[in-house]
């Protein structure tokens, strides 16, 4: 039988037949059972790595509020330094200006 011979309807069942073998053996086409267990463990590495994710937020959180903390903290040591030399500065400015209006109605 020549190939020229062969029906257009036997082609092109050849050619499906052909294209699935093809596609199986490319890895394309797999069985339900297989997409399956592939997509169980899509699934369990996407939600750990949401729970990773989420432990990784908590973790930042708790160091910002940490940071935070210690900021306030410089910040109230820095303001309880700088209150006496505040009070100081105070005094003098109301000295020099106790001196300068006794000078002005002298």
């Amino acid at each position: 039988m020549d190939w020229t011979q062969i029906p257009i309807v036997q082609g092109g069942a050849v050619a499906v037949l052909f294209a699935v073998v093809w596609l199986v053996v490319r890895g394309l086409l797999v069985p339900r059972s297989t997409l399956e267990d592939v997509r169980a463990d899509r699934d369990a590495r996407v939600a750990e790595a949401e729970k990773d994710a989420e432990r990784a937020w908590a973790l930042y959180v708790k160091e910002r509020d940490s940071h935070d903390t210690t900021r306030r903290a410089l910040v109230d040591q820095a303001l309880g330094a700088a209150m006496p030399a505040l009070a100081v500065a105070e005094t003098g400015v109301k000295i020099l200006t106790e001196l300068q209006d006794s000078d002005a109605h002298a």
